[in-house]
This record gives structure tokens, C-alpha cells and sequence, in this order.
């Protein structure tokens, strides 16, 4: 570490061997509070021994040092009985050797004419380089310019990881296939209302799901960030901004590639304006739900802590989304979960999106009666189908929407809100992602 961040490291050490001692390039020793010695390493010991104090053999040489300053521990060489023994007069001796000029002389070096003027050239130089806005910024470059060189990192990460990148493309493409084949050609009659709702749901829930892999990738990539935060290298919102650009070609691949295979399997609504709805729907809530796990991945400090909460946070989200629990039939205390909930609106938007405008005829059990004789529809009523109105066999679809509470007229409000959630989770992601911290900068930690 101080080699590479360029660091002056202190260190007081107890019987250290020659290993550890060795990686020193300066010694200090201390005698009644006198310094007898202050120079490179390997001169420590040739001083030493020029007055006398005999080196043991295998004795380490911080071991020896250290004796030297103590009467009983050290010992005199053949014919230096005469020479210093106390501090005072070993100071003398170190004050007169060519180490003690040189050390001054090191010590004198900031002080000097020639290097404060070289300092304050390359003060100036770096003023120079640093982008005017950043003047009191360990940062150097414009945060336009972060951001450009973030975006390039994060598309090489990406590429570098070609693997999970196909995986990921492929397996969108099998869930489709599946999941178009379990909802094939959905009737327009009450027999394909549910299965068209489970279809428009599943292709929420299934991104959704895919979404909870930021958690993970929030801690994978920590503790690069952090030593790029510390190196000055870029701001975190810059970061965060390279992943969102990174995100936005990759999510839009993932759900064309989705979409197109379940939407035309499952036999949905044939219109360019209600595809291209349902399109624009899918990746809002997407983006808005990677956002939403990356923000739980940066606000906490343990992988533990963020996949208990993006656990809690998922089941309460899918549950209260309107299809597993449907709002009129959702509890008064938790039906608040409904109105906050991004997968909600943008459910009844991709509902309202499907049904509105379309005449849904009622047949089979949700004919009343029906059977052999029973043909005469003056006679007939829908049953069992939310919004119908008794002794009528149709109803439309804005009826069957209204039951639910649903609105297509709703279909805007509900992209701009799950915008609005989009933008909170960035703003959650960047101060987050700001506050992350090495774990030694957070004192002990218990092992």
C-alpha cells in the first residue's frame, strides 16, 4: 500500500525479524528520549557496530538496535571499552557522520527556493489540466467527460462478460416461447379474460424477477467503485448515469425480443398503437424496477440485509399488483401497498391498453342457462364475469375495466408514475452509491 499509493508509513514494531525490518528504508532509534539514529536501514547497523556494540550471531538486526540502548543487554567488542556508552555521547557521534548531513539535508528539501517553485509549477500544471468547475475537486476532468468514460467501462464490463450477456437473451426468448405456448391464442370471448390478464401479468412478473439480479451485481462491483471513488477517478452519480445508459439498449433488446413472441402467441389486441403501448409499458417498468433493486443493493452495507428486503419487497409488490388480489377485494389496512406499488399502474395500464374498446361475448359457464335448447339470447344472462350487466351476453371491455377500477383513460398517468418512481430509485441509488465506504474506514469489525 505505500508503495503503490505513494504513502509515508510509520510503524513501531516489537522484535520484528529481518523480513519485516528489511522492507524499511529508514530507521529510527531512540535513547532517553535522545534520537542516537536516524537513516537508511542498512546504515543502522554499520554505525552501531563502528562504536562497538557487538551484533550476536543470528540476532536480528531490530533486536540489536533495540539492545544497544540497553546497558544489560548489549555487548562491547574487544578494545571499545572506551567508547560512548550513554546517549549523549552516542548522539555526539551521530551528529558528525555523513548520515546525519544527509538526513538534514532530506528534512531541509520542502523548505528549500528550488522546490517550493518546482511545487508551484506543478500546482499550476494541474490547475490546468482539472476542468474550471472543479477547482476545489480531487476530480479532474468535467463530469460530462466522467460519465462518457463510465459509459465505455460499463459496455466493456458488459462485453467482457459475453457469457451471461447470451444466457440472459436466450433465456428471454425460451420463457416467451413457454410461456406464449401456455396462453396460446387466448379466445376474445369471458373464456380468455383471465388468461389474457395472467399473460400481460406474467410479462411484468417475469422482468420483475429478472430485475432482482442488481442486488447481487450492486456488491459484486462495490469494492472496484469504492477505490475509483478514492483515486478521484469519477464522481458515483457518474457511475450511476454509465449504468442507466448501459441499461437502456440491453433492456430494450431483452423486451422486444419478449414481447413480440408473447404478445403474438398469446393473440392480443392487433394494432400498431396497442402493441407499441404495451411495448413502451413493458420497458418503463422494467427500467423501473432495475432501478428499484439497485437502489436496495447500494443503501445497504450486507448482501444479507439487501436480499431480505428486495425479498419482502417483490412478494408485496406482485401480490398487491391487482391480479393476484384484484383492488376491489383488496383489505382496507393494506390496500395503501396498491397505490405505491409500480407494478400496479403499470398493470392497469397494459389492461386498459388490451380491453378498451373491444365487445367480450360471454359463453360457456359464463352463459346463463346454456346447454342443448338453449340458443335464444333474449333469454340468456352473462354470470361470473365482473362488469356484466344482468340479461345482457356481452359487455364491453371499458365495462369489465371499471369493475376492476381500472381506467383506460388512466393509461398516461400510470407511465408518468412509474417514471416518477424511475427517477426517486436513481436519486436513492446515486446518494447511496455516494455514501459506500472501504470496511476499514468503518473502525473494528468483528471477525
Amino acid at each position: 500500500m505505500t508503495d503503490i499509493l505513494g504513502l509515508a508509513t510509520i510503524v513501531t514494531l516489537y522484535q520484528p525479524g529481518n523480513g519485516i525490518y528489511e522492507l524499511f528504508d529508514k530507521v529510527l532509534v531512540l535513547d532517553e528520549g535522545k534520537q542516537i539514529f536516524y537513516g537508511a536501514m542498512k546504515e543502522a547497523r554499520p554505525f552501531m557496530e563502528g562504536l562497538g556494540f557487538a551484533c550476536r550471531d543470528g540476532a536480528n538486526t531490530a533486536d540489536y538496535l533495540t539492545g544497544v540502548t540497553v546497558p544489560t543487554e548489549r555487548k562491547i567488542m574487544p578494545g571499545y571499552e572506551s567508547f560512548p556508552r550513554n546517549a549523549d555521547e552516542i548522539l555526539a557521534q551521530y551528529e558528525q557522520t555523513e548520515t546525519r548531513k544527509r538526513m538534514a539535508l532530506e528534512s531541509d528539501y520542502p523548505t528549500r527556493a528550488g522546490t517550493i517553485q518546482d511545487t508551484d509549477a506543478f500546482k499550476e500544471s494541474v490547475a490546468l489540466e482539472k476542468d474550471p468547475g472543479l477547482s476545489r475537486s480531487p476530480l479532474t476532468v468535467s463530469f460530462l467527460t466522467q460519465v462518457t468514460a463510465c459509459v465505455v467501462r460499463q459496455y466493456q464490463i458488459i462485453w467482457g462478460d459475453k457469457p451471461t450477456l447470451i444466457i440472459k437473451q436466450v433465456s428471454n426468448l425460451i420463457q416467451a416461447l413457454i410461456a406464449g405456448s401456455l396462453f396460446y391464442d387466448s379466445p376474445s370471448s369471458s373464456a380468455g379474460l383471465f388468461t389474457k390478464g395472467g399473460a400481460l401479468f406474467f410479462s411484468i412478473l417475469y422482468n420483475s424477477l429478472m430485475a432482482l439480479s442488481e442486488v447481487t451485481d450492486s456488491f459484486t462491483g462495490r469494492p472496484v467503485m469504492i477505490k475509483h471513488k478514492h483515486f478521484g477517478y469519477y464522481h458515483p452519480a457518474a457511475f450511476c448515469i454509465a449504468q442507466i445508459a448501459a441499461d437502456i439498449p440491453i433492456i430494450l433488446f431483452s423486451i422486444t425480443i419478449f414481447g413480440i413472441v408473447l404478445y403474438f402467441m398469446v393473440g392480443l389486441k392487433v394494432t400498431a398503437a396497442a402493441f407499441f403501448t404495451y411495448w413502451i409499458s413493458l420497458f418503463a417498468i422494467t427500467m423501473c424496477l432495475t432501478a428499484l433493486f439497485r437502489a436496495i443493493g447500494a443503501a445497504f452495507a450486507t448482501f444479507d440485509a439487501a436480499s431480505k428486503i428486495s425479498g419482502l419487497l417483490i412478494s408485496a409488490t406482485v401480490i398487491y399488483a391487482g391480479y393476484m388480489i384484484q383492488y376491489p377485494k383488496m383489505h382496507g389496512w393494506f390496500i395503501w401497498i396498491f397505490w405505491i406499488d409500480p407494478i400496479a399502474y403499470s398493470f392497469e395500464t397494459l389492461l386498459g391498453n388490451e380491453f378498451h374498446g373491444r365487445t367480450i361475448d360471454c359463453v360457456g359457464a359464463n352463459l346463463v342457462p346454456n346447454g342443448p335448447g338453449y340458443n335464444n339470447s333474449n333469454h340468456q344472462s352473462c354470470a361470473g364475469v365482473q362488469g356484466a350487466i344482468q340479461g345482457e351476453v356481452s359487455l364491453t371491455g371499458d365495462q369489465y375495466l371499471h369493475a376492476l377500477n381500472y381506467s383506460h383513460g388512466h393509461a398516461w398517468r400510470n407511465f408518468g408514475v412509474v417514471w416518477c418512481w424511475w427517477v426517486l430509485f436513481v436519486i436513492i441509488t446515486v446518494v447511496a452509491t455516494s455514501r459506500w465506504h472501504d470496511a476499514s474506514e468503518s473502525g473494528s469489525t468483528m471477525l
